[in-house]
């Protein structure tokens, strides 16, 4: 199974549509079910999740607040590192279980740190897909 954040729309819901087409179990959860500013929303997912066979997680979602730094306030800038720094972090640390137990599993952060990928470079980023 793969958990791919942000996977409703855009680059995320390509990616979503890839690997179903290629007959990969896909787990991507809309916000309502897993919101990423939210501590609570993450350790309720994980919870349920932890023992799942996931074996891949894709983090795609991610916020970004378009303004000059000095305009951006500050509770922007702290669910900014919410969504794309701490909630990837805690979601691979507490879904880990599985490909750590089966010795393999892989984790993407989507796009690359510090790069734009256009859309038809975007599926030389993804791990192979899993049919488990």
């Amino acid at each position: 199974m793969i958990l791919i954040t942000g996977g409703a729309r855009g680059i995320g819901r390509e990616i979503v549509r890839r690997y179903e087409a290629e007959g990969a179990k896909v787990l991507a959860p809309a916000r309502q079910e897993l919101d990423l500013a939210s501590l609570e929303s993450i350790r309720a997912f994980v919870s349920e999740y932890k023992d799942a066979p996931i074996s891949a997680i894709i983090n795609n979602a991610g916020i970004n607040p378009l303004n000059y730094i000095d305009e951006i306030e500050e509770e922007d800038l702290y669910e900014c590192v919410q969504v794309n720094l701490l909630a990837p972090a805690l979601l691979i640390r507490g879904l880990i279980g599985h490909m750590k137990r089966q010795k393999k599993g892989q984790e993407n952060c989507f796009p690359p740190p510090g790069r734009h990928v256009p859309m038809q470079e975007a599926a030389r980023f993804l791990p192979p897909p899993d049919r488990s």
